[in-house]
């Protein structure tokens, strides 16, 4: 098998074998591209899918306003502090972060029935920018909002900045959700299957351990892709690895004429709160968002060149 011939290649080649500890789960969502990565890179795969897998999730109209007014409030600091049930704070990044754990939203953002593969999921994230309205390319005030819930906790993250693109913000979301993961407030330190939702199909379809190896060749927004690969890696513990798995799953934005899916309503909750990170940007509420993962990953913009 695959996993046997990168086990057992010699010792005298330029590649390392496979660690016989090394768990194999992940084998569930790497095809040939991740065997590719790892004899192109000498280095486990990152715990990503490269297959959106069967994805089973609840049906039901989703309370869209109700839920994104609650979060609103949450980061806003327009609700009764309560700190034993809710909190907030804000990020070394610019952005600001609300948590809570009322059975309200918790049953408004329940998981319970979501499945991938057959097997039910540890956490749900949904990463959303908001667009800046102008051509591609042209900077202009943006921001970004993100979801991370488990079973026992939400977590909504909002941030924005003045000189941005609608990509730039969507990757900001997606790398400010990742460290959340490994972070003080991550809802649950143990979970290994989570599900990530974006309508931003760069992100989904990202080959990012082999383009990482390749240093994102002609890609925008580099610093912040190195970030969320050295995030991913992080999370997914190499080199101990920790059995975990992102799966990645592309859905339509601004469903209109018909019911939106499930993920597609998560996606327009986190679409508001996208504005909303860009509201308080423009309100002076929250800093200029940077990355703070690694210093030499700054744009140039941030160093003053």
């Amino acid at each position: 098998s695959r996993l046997e011939h990168a086990r057992n290649v010699g010792t005298s080649s330029h590649l390392a074998p496979i660690p016989k500890s090394y768990f194999e789960s992940w084998w569930e969502g790497v095809e040939t591209q991740g065997y590719a990565e790892w004899l192109a890179t000498a280095a486990p795969p990152l715990p990503l899918n490269e297959r959106p897998g069967n994805i089973v999730v609840p049906s039901g109209v989703v309370p869209i306003e109700g839920i994104a007014e609650t979060l609103a409030a949450l980061l806003t600091g327009d609700m009764a502090d309560n700190s034993d049930l809710r909190g907030v704070r804000d990020l070394d990044s610019g952005g600001r972060l609300a948590w809570s754990c009322e059975p309200g939203i918790l049953a408004d953002l329940d998981i319970s029935d979501v499945r991938v593969n057959g097997a039910p999921i540890d956490l749900m994230v949904v990463t959303d920018g908001s667009g800046t309205g102008g051509n591609a390319g042209v900077l202009l005030p943006g921001g970004w909002g993100s979801l991370v819930v488990s079973r026992t906790k939400v977590v909504a993250l909002v941030g924005g900045k003045d000189r941005t693109t609608s990509g730039a913000m969507e990757l900001a979301a997606v790398l400010e959700s990742l460290d959340l993961l490994t972070g003080p407030d991550r809802p649950d330190p143990d979970a290994c299957r989570v599900l990530g939702i974006s309508d931003y199909q760069s992100w989904v379809d990202m080959d990012i351990g082999r383009k990482a190896a390749q240093n994102f060749p002609d890609l925008s927004n580099l610093p912040t892709w190195l970030a969320i690969a050295a995030a991913l890696e992080d999370w997914g513990g190499s080199p101990a690895p920790r059995r975990r798995l992102f799966h990645r799953l592309h859905v339509n934005s601004h469903v209109k004429g018909r019911e939106r899916t499930w993920p597609e309503s998560m996606n327009e909750i986190v679409d508001k709160l996208a504005d909303l990170g860009k509201t308080l940007r423009s309100d002076l509420t929250t800093s200029q968002w940077r990355i703070t993962r690694d210093p030499d990953l700054r744009g140039e913009d941030e160093i003053g060149l």
